[in-house]
């Protein structure tokens, strides 16, 4: 994948829409707002679970909070780290337990928060993978490698930013190409199983029920060799209705 300078990030940014830029500007702040939440849990052994919230994991991390990232654009620095020097980037954090916020730069971080040289080094790491996927959107973005979402949106676990994200016309990073075709294989299983066990009869089905997971998966693997059940796709979803225009947004 190319590695973009800041300047090639720039020219390419130019290029988005207003919406686009919005849209990529917030994935990447909660992608790494997303990223200090994991690093700090898992310095503190705090699990975390699906289905739990950002406040709901700072309140465990009972310390340092990431609050917003602030870009003040290729070639300027209009903000101010708490040691003065000027900042393109500023990371707002804020202290739980002190209740006080901090706007540092990067470089800093360790010197204000107290946070270890290894952690801030994880929550460094973690950054850079972030602007890794930037780069990897606007590098697809110019040379035109779009993701064709339209075809999967019969599939309603499809995550909402991914497709929001390719409808506006951004291309999908590999990582969550490999999702929508993971969540794709998982929907197709499911649709299988249950047609399969339709036809069972209700002795099958009893029998069947009665099986371990890992059973009824290879029970259900060997039917779909035998008759070779395709999947179907709804009879009210209709790929071609899903259209998109010259910038690859679609209608």
């Amino acid at each position: 994948m190319e590695t973009l300078t800041e300047r090639e990030v720039n020219d390419i940014l130019n290029r988005l829409s207003s919406e686009q830029q919005e849209f990529l500007c917030a994935h990447l702040k909660q992608g790494k707002k997303s990223k200090w939440l994991e690093v700090l849990s898992q310095k503190k052994g705090i699990p975390l679970n699906e289905g739990m919230t950002e406040e709901e994991i700072e309140e465990q991390i009972e310390s340092w909070v990431l609050k917003e990232v602030l870009d003040g654009g290729f070639g300027n620095k209009p903000f101010r780290c708490e040691c003065g020097a000027p900042l393109r980037y500023q990371y707002i954090v804020y202290h739980t337990q002190e209740k006080k916020t901090y706007r540092l730069g990067v470089h800093c971080l360790e010197n204000y928060t107290k946070i270890s040289p290894e952690l801030v080094r994880d929550i460094k790491k973690g950054f850079h993978t972030i602007d890794l996927e930037r780069d990897e959107i606007l590098t697809k973005f110019k040379h035109k490698q779009f993701f064709a979402i339209g075809k999967f949106l019969y599939i309603e676990d499809l995550p909402e930013d991914i497709v929001n994200q390719a409808k506006i016309g951004l291309p999908l990073t590999a990582k969550q190409i490999e999702t929508v075709y993971h969540i794709k294989k998982e929907y197709d299983q499911k649709v299988q199983t249950k047609r399969i066990y339709q036809q069972f009869s209700d002795t099958q089905k009893t029998f069947y029920e009665q099986l371990p997971r890992w059973k009824k998966e290879e029970v259900i693997q060997k039917y779909i060799h035998q008759e070779g059940f395709d999947v179907e796709i709804p009879e009210d979803f209709h790929p071609l209705d899903y259209r998109f225009d010259s910038d690859h947004r679609y209608l």
